[in-house]
């Protein structure tokens, strides 16, 4: 009996030192709350294009001296869009199922096109004395991309964008090229004609009193 009661003794303690050791256990363990830290929200970007309700607002709003271009300029092409930013405008003409996009800017950026696809070749040439960066297939007969820049301003013309082949013809639409620099741009008579007046030497009075 004594013997039975020594077990029962002897299990009770070490039940109470293993609950007491398990209590001081749980106790040493801290938790620490999770920090979630927050995202901030991505600035939106501000779509700098303004939609005009015409070709005069477009271009008192731009800022810019432009002269509309006749569907015989453009062969066929006529306005459907026109939008305006700070010191650049853009209008967007329709020839069917064609596209033709023209933006002018004051900007020394060489393509203000916004159109970076790939085409099948680039090359240049010049016109009234600017060198024209063509992008396109085929050579001259399809021209999707025509970029350059006349004193202070940014040019491009942009035929189907993406659309490798099916560019306009380069020589089709040279004189909406030349309509487009010549508002901004003196031609060379001007320019001599300001020389001279600025270099001539002023009349002296070849008279004497004698």
């Amino acid at each position: 009996m004594m013997r039975k009661l020594l077990c029962v003794l002897m299990c009770f303690m070490t039940c109470a030192c293993a609950t007491q050791t398990t209590e001081e256990t749980v106790e040493s363990i801290t938790y620490e709350k999770p920090t979630h830290t927050s995202t901030p929200a991505p600035t939106p970007i501000t779509d700098p294009w303004i939609v005009a309700d015409s070709f005069e607002e477009m271009v008192e709003g731009s800022g810019l001296k432009f002269t509309e271009l006749t569907d015989v300029m453009l062969e066929g092409y006529e306005p459907v869009q026109y939008r305006y930013g700070d010191q650049m405008l853009e209008i967007t003409y329709q020839n069917g199922d064609s596209t033709m996009i023209i933006r002018k800017a004051k900007s020394a950026s060489e393509d203000i096109s916004g159109d970076f696809n790939p085409y099948g070749s680039e090359w240049e040439t010049t016109l009234t004395d600017y060198d024209v960066v063509v992008h396109g297939k085929g050579g001259w007969t399809y021209a999707n991309v025509l970029s350059w820049v006349a004193g202070d301003y940014s040019f491009s013309i942009d035929t189907n964008p993406g659309q490798s082949g099916k560019g306009a013809n380069f020589n089709e639409i040279v004189d909406a090229v030349i309509q487009m620099v010549a508002d901004e741009v003196p031609s060379k008579s001007e320019d001599e004609e300001t020389e001279a007046e600025t270099t001539a030497e002023p009349e002296t009075n070849a008279e004497t009193n004698g």
